[in-house]
């Protein structure tokens, strides 16, 4: 066995901890630029507690807000001339998983002076501001990995800006009550990015034993809390295990990367700007099947997970089972959708499963089995 275990990242979990901001920024530098999405954070008094802990510490503090679910390069790079124009020194991501993404870029591209694409492509940076991730939603666990995930809006292509050391966050605050506002949809989108995080992880081939153990965490967090945080946000036990397991699946990812399932699916919203976890749902089912097929044993490890009296069953049947639970599991959420729904006509598919291929390769190389065109064709056909 041989494998690397690198994660960098002082995390900071439990409730309130939000009020810690200002004293963790404070370490870092005296000028904070705070990314934020559009509506959410401000309107929960999120923003404002972010923003009254930074200037207790000291810390001089300007907004960049109206974050869109898929931040775009462009905006990466008017984020950083900001931070340049305004002598920022630290960048803090307080949102979803897609305005601490576009804080990991704006802290590359503002210490680079060059377009961010440039770095998600080819290059690499000499170095990034100080990143503080604040997480308000249980979702990507952006804020225990290295990627940053970005559309070229002209190119429409959406890949990660992986650039470590320097797109690791120096310090994330998990808050579970940041994510006491997150509405039904919202808390159950979020929540099956994690699930497809940590199962895509755990099967892919740069699994390694650390990578299973906070797999198993995340998966078994999702089968015990996500139904009970959609139903009722106000639970306090079910808003912390997901908020857990979220960060599990960031770490899990972090190890174990992803695989075609998410290879395919940024193509779909880099076309049609759709929410990342409504395209990884609307594509699970296909590709699902197909693990049962090519990783039974590993996929009746994940019917363990969630939940599935898997005792005395072959390992075919007991990865049948992880199949059908995370369908009915997406059912129940009002997740069990078609890739029409999201608005993919048939004839895009070429395209689609050229950008899974060209753009998305690494993924597809990571996945377990052994993936061509055709098949791939098939399971955004199957999808549809």
């Amino acid at each position: 066995m041989k494998f690397e275990h690198y994660m960098p990242v002082r995390i900071l979990f439990g409730w309130g901890r939000l009020s810690e901001l200002g004293e963790v920024a404070s370490s870092f530098g005296r000028r904070a630029l705070v990314v934020v999405g559009r509506r959410s954070a401000r309107r929960s008094g999120a923003l404002d507690r972010a923003l009254d802990s930074l200037k207790r510490a000291g810390v001089d503090v300007e907004v960049f807000e109206g974050i869109p679910p898929n931040p775009t390069s462009t905006l990466v790079d008017e984020g950083a001339e900001e931070a340049k124009k305004k002598d920022c020194d630290i960048v803090v991501g307080l949102g979803g998983g897609s305005s601490v993404d576009c804080a990991k870029g704006i802290a590359v591209a503002a210490v680079e002076a060059r377009p961010v694409w440039n770095y998600v492509v080819s290059e690499h940076p000499s170095g990034a501001l100080p990143i503080i991730a604040v997480p308000t939603t249980s979702g990507t666990g952006t804020e225990a990995n290295p990627y940053a995930v970005l559309t070229e809006p002209n190119l429409k292509e959406k890949r990660a800006l992986n650039r470590p050391p320097f797109t690791y966050p120096k310090a994330s605050i998990v808050d579970p009550e940041l994510t006491l506002s997150l509405p039904p949809r919202g808390t159950a989108v979020t929540g099956m990015d994690v699930l497809f995080h940590a199962l895509e992880a755990f099967v892919g081939k740069r699994c390694n034993p650390f990578v299973e153990a906070v797999a198993e965490q995340a998966v078994r967090g999702v089968t015990k809390f996500l139904v009970r945080a959609v139903k009722d946000g106000s639970d306090r036990e079910a808003r912390e295990g997901m908020s857990l397991a979220s960060t599990a699946a960031g770490m899990a990812i972090n190890g174990g990367g992803t695989t075609a399932l998410h290879g395919m699916e940024h193509p779909v919203s880099a076309h049609l700007d759709v929410a990342h976890a409504e395209g990884l749902c609307a594509l699970s089912g296909p590709y699902l099947k197909y693990l049962a097929e090519v990783v039974p044993w590993k996929m009746a490890r994940v019917a363990e997970w969630l939940g599935e009296d898997v005792s005395g069953l072959s390992e075919e049947r007991a990865a049948e089972m992880a199949v059908v639970a995370i369908e009915e599991l997406k059912e129940g959420l009002g997740l069990n959708l078609r890739l029409r729904d999201l608005g993919v006509h048939e004839d895009m598919l070429e395209i689609l499963v050229s950008d899974t291929l060209s753009v998305m390769g690494h993924n597809v190389a990571n996945t377990p089995g052994e993936l061509d065109r055709g098949r791939i064709y098939e399971f955004f056909r199957e999808a549809m």
